[in-house]
């Protein structure tokens, strides 16, 4: 054996000894100091959003599992009181609407409650509102509820028709300052629906880094889209 084969394997495992600490360190920062935590993805724009913004009202369409809602709630919560709307189908899902929808398979309500719910930092907890049904109407009854909201992610269903009513609902619940997060541009409905947003009224802009999914031919190209409104 070479010296250099034998530093390469002295590399490897060192690698799988040190894996279970590094995922264990990375589950420790996301968890207890969001603040600090990336994972290299399209998402790290919203972290960067939230610590530039500081929002204290959250609201999104495509809730799921909560993945996405659990670190952004973190994050805000790492900043202040935190409230978080969230819409999705959850029980309610079907085979025909998530084909449709280009969707992912959403967890029961009541589970994504308790683990949004159960989330503390610096004592704070967040206070969590949950929608299930289609968000045509959960999110249009929801808008005088919610009043405004800081920052909105849209990544609830992806056909034109139910990402152009997200849209229009969520434009509703803007502010000056508010910051509207698109996922999974340009697919789908998202990409006709982002590139008809009026620009004399809303500031658009496609952001990298973009994430790449191998189980499609060509491969799947996701990125996030963020609209500002314009200063008039």
């Amino acid at each position: 054996m070479t010296e250099t084969s034998g530093l390469s394997r002295a590399g490897k495992l060192a690698k799988n000894i040190l894996r279970p600490f590094y995922g264990l360190a990375r589950g420790m920062a996301r968890e207890k100091f969001p603040v600090i935590y990336r994972d290299g993805t399209r998402y790290d724009n919203i972290a960067a959003e939230i610590k530039k913004m500081r929002p204290s009202t959250l609201v999104e369409t495509g809730t799921c599992t909560g993945e996405n809602a659990d670190r952004m709630i973190r994050l805000s919560l790492w900043y202040g009181e935190t409230k978080y709307y969230g819409f999705d189908l959850f029980e309610e899902m079907d085979d025909k609407t998530l084909n449709k929808e280009a969707a992912l398979w959403p967890a029961a309500m009541d589970r994504v409650e308790a683990r949004l719910k159960s989330i503390r930092l610096f004592g704070r907890a967040p206070e969590v509102h949950l929608f299930k049904g289609d968000t045509a109407k959960t999110l249009a009854d929801a808008v005088e509820k919610i009043g405004s909201a800081d920052l909105i992610f849209i990544d609830g269903g992806h056909s034109y028709e139910t990402v152009r009513s997200d849209w229009e609902n969520a434009a509703k619940l803007c502010h000056p300052r508010t910051a509207v997060f698109f996922d999974d541009y340009p697919n789908w409905g998202v990409g006709k629906l982002v590139d008809e947003i009026d620009q004399s009224k809303w500031a658009v802009e496609v952001l990298s880094p973009e994430d790449r999914f191998f189980h499609t031919v060509p491969p799947l190209i996701c990125r996030l889209a963020r609209v500002t409104m314009r200063e008039p």
